[in-house]
């Protein structure tokens, strides 16, 4: 651990520490020493989603080796994915920096609450076809997708007309997901350390948060109001907001 010790105050560190990320399916000594280290300091660990090390034996099983500590400004944000190139027995990560935090889409849904469940049932029921033949593994493929095609078709005509699907997030400005990301990190700060301190830190950087967030949004709803017209189609009982 004194290695650490030779760095500045920001720094990024990336390799193989052969010790196990805690995400892993295991742990071992090394990897419980460095864990407890980082938590003391107060240190990141940035760890890719899939495993880095591919052992070539068969009763080893692949596992997070290849992982980033680092100790950065709150206005970076850094992001590790896997880039499964192929090479050693260590697959190749690749750390993302940016001063913007991501804007993660929200995946596609086949179902939403305003879907009508009654006409769903009922497009199901008409398309469907019950008699067919079951005999062979080809039939039942295809008697598989023929019902997985009439519940995504009817899914979708049941669904409204207008459906948004834009990330909520896009929608904030930049200095406010900032500050969303730094009350999370000062949450994980005293959810490890438990200090009043850091308390105190936490509580006033999400009470500030809440009253930013009122005012965003009593202002967006303004320029929403202010932009409704009958002469371009929109309509104040009817628009969605």
């Amino acid at each position: 651990m004194d290695y650490f010790s030779t760095f500045s105050l920001n720094f990024i560190i990336g390799g193989d520490f052969n010790a196990k990320d805690p995400s892993c399916r295991t742990n071992n000594p090394r990897g419980s020493v460095l864990y407890n280290f980082i938590n003391l300091k107060g240190y990141s660990i940035l760890a890719p989603p899939g495993p880095t090390y591919w052992p070539t034996s068969l009763r080893k099983k692949p596992d997070i080796l290849d992982i980033f500590v680092s100790n950065t400004p709150h206005n970076l944000f850094c992001v590790a994915t896997n880039l499964l190139e192929p090479c050693s027995d260590h697959s190749a990560v690749l750390l993302t920096i940016s001063a913007c935090p991501p804007v993660r889409p929200i995946l596609p849904k086949l179902f939403l609450y305003t879907t009508d469940r009654h006409k769903f049932h009922n497009l199901v029921d008409q398309n469907i076809n019950l008699k067919i033949s079951l005999k062979s593994p080809q039939e039942i493929d295809v008697a598989i997708n023929n019902l997985t095609s009439v519940i995504q078709s009817a899914a979708w005509a049941s669904g409204p007309t207008k459906t948004h699907y834009s990330n909520v997030a896009s929608s904030v400005p930049e200095h406010i997901r900032i500050l969303i990301s730094i009350k999370r990190r000062t949450r994980a700060q005293y959810q490890r350390s438990r200090l009043p301190s850091h308390k105190r830190i936490y509580n006033n950087l999400s009470n500030s948060l809440k009253k930013i967030l009122i005012k965003h949004k009593n202002q967006s709803f303004e320029n929403h109001l202010s932009n409704l017209s009958p002469k371009n189609g929109n309509n104040l009982w009817s628009d969605n907001w």
